[in-house]
């Protein structure tokens, strides 16, 4: 009975492995996103989304949030259905853009915590990580 509890739990960490690990998060090489530095609290933060590419790319209001335990990176349940504008922003080649995230509507105030914010920047994700106190 020990054995097949063991494989189930394996078999389900494994999923959620598999999941968490599905969205590919890039940073400094096509458009990097970083906190702006003193903007960070545990209700939201400014963002600085830049494009380091001869290309423009396009992007919305949607975001995720993602809380790292135990060296996995687990999707934030939010508090309510999500919901954003369907608009597409510019992001210019070699531009950047600041962008102001409130989260405590959507996912509440955030508990301390290691921390990554993930947005889909055309049609890759690009994403950065952050530390609560």
């Amino acid at each position: 009975m020990k054995l097949i509890l063991g494989l189930v739990l394996i078999g389900i960490l494994g999923l959620v492995l598999i999941i968490t690990l599905t969205k590919k998060v890039i940073t400094d090489d096509l458009v990097s996103l970083i906190v702006k530095e003193g903007s960070l609290t545990n209700s939201g933060a400014t963002f600085i989304l830049e494009n380091h590419t001869d290309n423009s790319y396009r992007y919305g209001g949607s975001y995720s949030i993602e809380k790292e335990r135990f060296g996995i990176w687990f999707s934030l349940r939010p508090k309510r259905k999500l919901s954003s504008t369907l608009i597409a922003y510019d992001l210019g080649a070699k531009k950047s853009r600041e962008i102001e995230i409130d989260w405590e509507y959507n996912y509440g105030k955030l508990t301390p915590g290691k921390y990554r914010i993930i947005k889909n920047i055309g049609d890759f994700w690009v994403g950065t990580e952050f530390i609560i106190q």
